[in-house]
């Protein structure tokens, strides 16, 4: 079985079982409730012919005096969806992460477990 972790460490260029053969993207700004949104999808197609969309959004929020905490992690939506498995039987084809914090631990934890085994 694959792990769509090995996926999201290729997209980082981080050392994975997989290579990324080339990617995609397109961005478009909306409003939502008063607040511009931008969101950024990308298209990414693997070396094993594995497809995979990654569709991230933001908020722009507007220039302040007060710049964020450098520990400070701002919250993004973040999402991964296996669109071609190529056969392979990959898990999970979903994931979803609240800001880039919450995904590099994701990862972080992924790499532990398959390293303890």
């Amino acid at each position: 079985m694959e792990h769509l972790s090995s996926y999201i460490l290729a997209i980082g260029q981080s050392p994975s079982r997989v290579g990324l053969a080339r990617q995609q993207s397109q961005q478009r700004w909306y409003q939502d409730q008063g607040v511009e949104v931008c969101e950024t999808e990308y298209h990414y197609w693997f070396d094993n012919g594995v497809e995979l969309i990654q569709l991230e959004e933001q908020d722009h929020l507007p220039e302040t005096d007060a710049a964020p905490a450098a520990d400070c992690c701002l919250e993004c939506w973040i999402s991964y969806r296996v669109i071609q498995t190529a056969g392979l039987a990959i898990r999970p084809l979903r994931k979803q992460f609240h800001n880039r914090c919450q995904q590099r631990y994701w990862l972080k934890m992924q790499v532990a477990q398959r390293v303890g085994r």
